[in-house]
């Protein structure tokens, strides 16, 4: 507790000779203790009337400070908190320009001391002092968002194709996750799927692929990547997707290809929006990479030592501050939750050591210097690259961005920056809003409700076994597609007992394929050549059983086969197979082992 007169006691003479302007002057005291008991009794019983000395600005100072919640802060005055909230602080807490505070020339002097405010005004001024007003998060409709960025450019940009007016694009990526999801999981079904076997990230040829597939490829395409603006803006959805589906769980790396796991299989017919929150929720506790890692531009972060803090609860704090975004549809401005986040007691550390990150030099270059680990650096690059590259891709914000080149103007402070024309890939998110999906894995809804995606039928399969395609196949219903037929041309395809046999061999089945076909064709019931073939292909299918893999054991007689046979040692763990052979499934050759032992026999050794 922060008690008055133990506050200016603290003081020095000088410094408490500056509030004596701003009271009345009936007598002349100098000693400190004269000082002390004489502010300390004139703020008692005047404390309204010196209040309304002060002007707008100054009073929200005396409301935040009388009603700031934060116990670890005390009642200290909070200037970058304020400001963020209300655009500006009082000039009697601006600083001159050598360093030191300019002098005291507003009668909130006789409220902060040293930075502080006594608990007794609490008590003494509540009764008259509104509590500030909460800080909100503004939002503007979608017909409201801009459809291009007015920028001042140089005659060098426009030489480089820069355009002084570039497109806002608006990205509804509910959708297109609905999409990309089974895409991905039947390209990776489909063995195409390379990854680094040291990093677990796709390879450039996977990249390149998925950049085909996905639906609009990539955020940016290969034209909108500037080789002279610094580093590259490429990828962004085709990189993080395939380590996404790792950290959930719905694929693993074996060998240098992703393949399916056993959670993966059942997602492709699982709903989405339970497969999205497991996604989601994985990543958000043990995602494959620290985000701000791709932030490429900032160099160091690899470098010895505790450097960057733990990704989860950076994470984990964001999601907290995206709960306190409003679910109106409006779609947010990422300044506008910048400002926010800075005005509130919303806690996301970045790094342990600012003096070890760096851009261009290590030791010029420091983001350890005055302002060059500014929020909006460190905190807000790592804000945009979780959003753009992970929430985005995900499906649980939309999204509304340009071209990153110009933009932010936040780093332009910062030395080594000649040659870039945006610090992160990321910098041109400019609005964000949470869509149905995202309320759902963010827990800010109980339910979901799937948004309906029409889709006119596909195909429609003649007499002859000719699929023919009624719209372009979007990329997962062609990899079925090639998975079970033969391709006649663009729009036609073939149907045959060898494309069908062939594809059950890789462990597709038949009936899939059937249902595939069924859910998707302009026709309400099968031709009756379609059905026989399909009956056909079931009663082949179900002609043959794997038992799985088994041991040949060659015995010295057949009597002594047939009593190993019928023995109640070994009987249920071993197949005569005829002559001197019995078959000794692997799943149960412990069990038969055992059952010779108790015979007073040894298993042989294996050959092979």
């Amino acid at each position: 507790m922060t008690n008055f007169k133990e506050l200016i006691s603290t003081l020095l003479v000088s410094d408490l000779k500056k509030c004596l302007p701003f009271l009345p002057k009936d007598r002349k005291i100098t000693r400190k203790a004269d000082i002390v008991e004489y502010i300390y009794e004139q703020c008692k019983q005047h404390h309204k009337k010196y209040w309304q000395q002060l002007d707008r600005l100054e009073k929200n100072v005396v409301s935040e400070m009388l009603y700031q919640k934060s116990s670890k802060e005390g009642n200290f005055f909070n200037a970058s908190r304020f400001k963020a909230k209300y655009e500006d602080i009082p000039n009697f807490f601006k600083k001159s320009t050598w360093g030191s505070r300019t002098p005291e020339t507003s009668y909130l002097c006789l409220f902060i001391y040293d930075g502080k405010m006594p608990e007794e005004y609490r008590e003494w001024m509540k009764t008259y002092i509104e509590k500030p007003q909460a800080v909100r998060i503004p939002t503007i409709s979608e017909e409201n968002l801009p459809t291009i960025v007015k920028l001042t450019i140089t005659d060098y940009d426009k030489e480089r194709g820069v355009s002084s007016h570039p497109k806002v694009k608006v990205l509804h990526t509910e959708e297109m996750i609905a999409r990309d999801l089974e895409t991905l999981l039947r390209f990776i079904e489909s063995g195409q799927c390379a990854v680094s076997d040291k990093t677990n990230r796709a390879t450039a040829v996977t990249l390149r692929k998925l950049d085909e597939i996905l639906l609009g490829g990539d955020y940016y395409q290969p034209e909108d990547d500037d080789k002279w603006a610094g580093s590259s803006i490429r990828p962004i959805r085709s990189f993080a997707l395939p380590l996404i589906v790792q950290a959930g769980g719905l694929a693993k790396r074996v060998g240098k290809k992703l393949q399916l796991t056993s959670t993966g299989k059942k997602a492709l017919s699982a709903p989405l929006h339970k497969t999205v929150k497991t996604l989601y929720q994985r990543w958000r506790n043990k995602g494959l990479i620290d985000e701000f890692s791709r932030v490429d531009t900032i160099k160091g972060q690899a470098s010895k030592g505790r450097i960057m803090t733990a990704v989860a609860p950076r994470r984990k704090a964001i999601e907290t501050i995206l709960q306190q975004c409003p679910l109106d549809q409006g779609w947010v401005g990422i300044d506008s939750l910048f400002q926010y986040i800075k005005s509130t007691d919303s806690t996301l550390e970045i790094t342990h050591n600012e003096w070890k990150l760096y851009i261009s030099d290590r030791e010029y270059g420091a983001l350890g210097y005055s302002s060059f680990h500014d929020f909006e650096i460190l905190q807000g690059r790592y804000i945009l690259a979780y959003f753009f590259e992970y929430l985005a891709t995900m499906g649980l914000i939309d999204i509304a961005y340009t071209t990153p080149y110009e933009i932010r103007n936040d780093y332009s402070d910062l030395w080594g920056i000649d040659d870039l024309y945006h610090l992160s890939r990321y910098d041109g998110l400019l609005f964000f809003r949470i869509n149905p999906l995202g309320a759902y894995c963010l827990e800010m809804a109980k339910t979901y409700q799937a948004t309906v995606i029409e889709k006119s039928a596909l195909l429609t399969i003649d007499e002859a076994l000719h699929i023919h395609l009624l719209r372009p196949a979007d990329p997962a219903e062609t990899m079925i597609l090639e998975r079970y037929a033969k391709s006649l041309s663009i729009n036609e395809w073939q149907l045959s007992e060898s494309s069908l046999l062939q594809a059950m061999e890789n462990h597709y089945t038949a009936d899939k394929f059937q249902q595939f076909l069924i859910e998707n064709s302009n026709q309400n019931n099968p031709n009756e050549e379609l059905a026989n073939f399909f009956k056909t292909a079931f009663d082949r299918e179900n002609s043959l059983k794997d038992l799985g893999t088994a041991r040949l054991l060659h015995c010295y007689s057949e009597p002594f086969a047939k009593m190993l046979a019928s023995s109640r040692e070994t009987q249920k763990y071993c197949t005569h197979a005829g002559g001197l052979v019995l078959v000794i499934p692997e799943k149960t050759k412990k069990q038969f082992m055992k059952g010779l032992h108790r015979l007073g026999y040894v298993y042989p050794q294996e050959n092979g």
